[in-house]
């Protein structure tokens, strides 16, 4: 039953999130959206655990959590916000697809030997994500296109790198890491001088909403 679950918030929400990010970059700057969503979330999620009794983690902990925060919700996602200013959604979606190929790939490096099934697994699973977008826009660029497979290669190291590094137990984890990866896409729209938005569309009052709860409370979590 958690399996099950677990897979529907992978196919159905996570994979719902490019196109909201793609709606609430109409209106929000990129990093600045990211930030916030993440950094809304980790402070919610946080809170609710240590209310409950949840310990603090170590500083070693906070180390492992520090690095995954950089590598997924900063440089992952991060990258995926600023390239659908520019790209459709079944670009960011074709491309984020390459996800599982750098995994095997990572995986090898901590001795782990991809066996043939798996790459059919994972040829498979490529093919239907190309055939599901097909029908959809699939306008960009080459520089934009590899930002995203950047992002794909980002997410994957660190998914791979998580499983071999001291981690906060549980959700906590994940709050952690939304903290640092949050604080870290703050930093780089001060540094890139984005703005608060003069004017926010209704469309992207939502996609922020569902960025936070579903996106990230729920699916990245």
């Amino acid at each position: 039953m958690l399996i099950a679950l677990a897979l529907f918030c992978t196919y159905f929400i996570w994979g719902s999130t490019y196109l909201a990010i793609k709606f609430g970059v109409e209106s929000f700057p990129p990093f600045l959206m990211g930030g916030l969503r993440f950094i809304i979330a980790g402070v919610l999620m946080y809170a609710v655990l240590r209310a409950m009794g949840t310990s603090n983690p170590t500083l070693q902990e906070w180390r492992g959590a520090s690095i995954v925060g950089f590598l997924l919700p900063a440089m992952g996602n991060g990258t995926v916000c600023f390239v659908q200013l520019t790209v459709s959604s079944s670009v960011a979606a074709l491309s984020i697809a390459t996800a599982p190929i750098w995994m095997a790939i990572f995986s090898s490096i901590w001795g782990h030997k991809i066996t043939v099934r798996e790459w059919l697994g994972i040829a498979i699973g490529f093919v239907g994500i190309v055939l599901l977008n097909t029908q959809g826009s699939l306008q960009g660029d080459v520089t934009s296109a590899l930002l995203l497979l950047l992002a794909a290669a980002s997410w994957s190291f660190g998914s791979v790198w998580s499983k071999h590094l001291a981690m906060p137990k549980g959700l906590m984890g994940a709050a952690c890491q939304m903290l640092v990866g949050g604080l870290v896409l703050l930093g780089w729209s001060l540094f890139a001088g984005e703005t608060w938005p003069t004017k926010i569309s209704v469309k992207s009052w939502g996609a922020m909403l569902f960025l936070i709860v579903l996106g990230s409370l729920v699916a990245y979590s």
